[in-house]
């Protein structure tokens, strides 16, 4: 069943106004769910953060499935439809919504986080046959990391990567949507006025009372403080550039959402690519795809270097096993998720599919329809069937390697509850 009614999406790095903008709308009459299930307001957010348990939960559960160092890191893979879990993901999160939304007439949910994660939220909207509204919340970048160094003790470097990344992610990758950009400073002073566009989007009809308990809402006094606009020339112009099309986009949202923006919007995080890949984490180091089998009483190995990738790649390795027999496989030497799309063993033209078998020092399962090995330290952690023909067959696997501490503690864990349960 379809969901029903008008959505909005809220967006924007941290300490950008979210949450003054989520309690403004709230204010105007859309729904952010049951009050359970909205996180309470503290000492660095009084009016309360209206954001959704649930929908933060799946977004970081999507997250983790992509094996991303940190949401403030890392855009978004370019195949991340082809990952495992991801249309799982898809499905569950569109799932959640309806269970939380149904049957509400204007309703949303607010998220920085997700700045990231725009091609993931246009699928799950697809899912559910709304067309959401965008709302893009951007604050000056060195106020942001004031904001967030007190708040949190945050290094003002990582916050200002994380700005440029969330805001060039939000701005790139939603076209299509519907959107408005609203910078927080001109929120402050004026909430109606900058609220207008996304109400109309929304096509909402607002009661002066409502508005006038919006704006009431709005506390200017909870701002702490803020820079001169010409203190982003201190910054690399990238950040200066990217902050002036927000302002442009946020006088003129049918500009925006005619794609009036999108050419500079697009050579910025092009721009921003060459910084990430300057700056991100080293790649793989060089691996080994072992294999071991007994022949005659005796032990063989042959092994092939390859360097893992962050995508789906395909390694091989040949074997002079016995028809039938059992391959030890080795595939990875640090604790690791190894998500298999293909198994064959070929032989020129022949090729034959590979029966996977569990492994003395890894666990194999199935999730989403691919094959899963959980990898611990040893030498079989999984092994495979030697096929019944002649030849010198070589090993054909497609896989998706995921390594980073989470996955090794998510290993180690795993393990740890199978041999509880023994």
């Amino acid at each position: 069943m379809a969901l029903e009614g008008k959505a909005v999406v809220i967006v924007g790095m941290c300490r950008s106004g979210t949450s003054s903008v989520a309690g403004a709308l709230a204010m105007v009459g859309v729904y952010f769910g049951n009050n359970d299930y909205l996180y309470q307001g503290d000492t660095h957010n009084q009016g309360g953060y209206w954001e959704h348990k649930a929908v933060n939960s799946a977004h970081r559960k999507f997250h983790l499935s992509l094996n991303l160092a940190g949401l403030d890191v890392d855009p978004l893979p370019d195949d991340w439809r082809e990952r495992p879990m991801s249309e799982v993901m898809v499905r569950g999160t569109a799932l959640m919504l309806k269970t939380h939304f149904s049957g509400k007439l204007f309703w949303g949910w607010k998220d920085p986080q997700a700045s990231t994660l725009m091609p993931f939220v246009y699928d799950v909207f697809r899912q559910t046959g709304i067309q959401p509204v965008l709302v893009l919340c951007v604050r000056n970048p060195i106020d942001v990391a004031s904001s967030q160094k007190k708040r949190q003790g945050s290094p003002e470097a990582q916050t200002l990567g994380g700005w440029l990344l969330s805001t060039l992610a939000a701005l790139r990758d939603s076209k299509g949507m519907a959107r408005t950009v609203i910078m927080y400073s001109s929120f402050l002073e004026n909430p109606r006025s900058c609220l207008e566009s996304t109400i109309d989007l929304l096509n909402m009809e607002v009661s002066d009372q409502q508005w006038a308990s919006a704006s009431e809402w709005v506390r200017a006094e909870l701002s702490h403080g803020s820079v001169r606009y010409e203190e982003l020339t201190k910054l690399p112009a990238i950040f200066k550039k990217t902050f002036d099309i927000c302002i442009a986009a946020s006088k003129d949202a049918q500009a925006l959402n005619q794609g009036v923006f999108d050419e500079d919007i697009e050579v910025l995080w092009k721009e921003w690519g060459g910084w990430h890949n300057l700056f991100s984490r080293p790649p793989f180091p060089e691996a080994t795809l072992g294999l071991s089998w007994e022949r005659a009483g005796d032990k063989h190995v042959q092994e092939q270097m390859y360097r893992p990738s962050r995508s789906w790649q395909t390694i091989s390795c040949s074997s002079r096993a016995l028809p039938g027999s059992r391959v030890s496989v080795r595939i990875y030497p640090l604790p690791a998720i190894v998500w298999i799309r293909k198994a064959i063993w070929k032989d020129g033209e022949i090729a034959l599919p590979a029966k996977l078998l569990p492994g003395l020092h890894g666990q194999l399962d199935e999730d989403a329809g691919y094959k899963r090995v959980w990898l611990f330290h040893g030498t079989e952690q999984f092994a495979v069937e030697a096929p019944i023909a002649k030849g010198v067959f070589e090993l054909e696997l497609e896989v998706l390697i995921e390594t980073s501490n989470v996955i090794s503690g998510m290993t180690f864990k795993d393990l740890t509850q199978r041999a509880s349960s023994l």
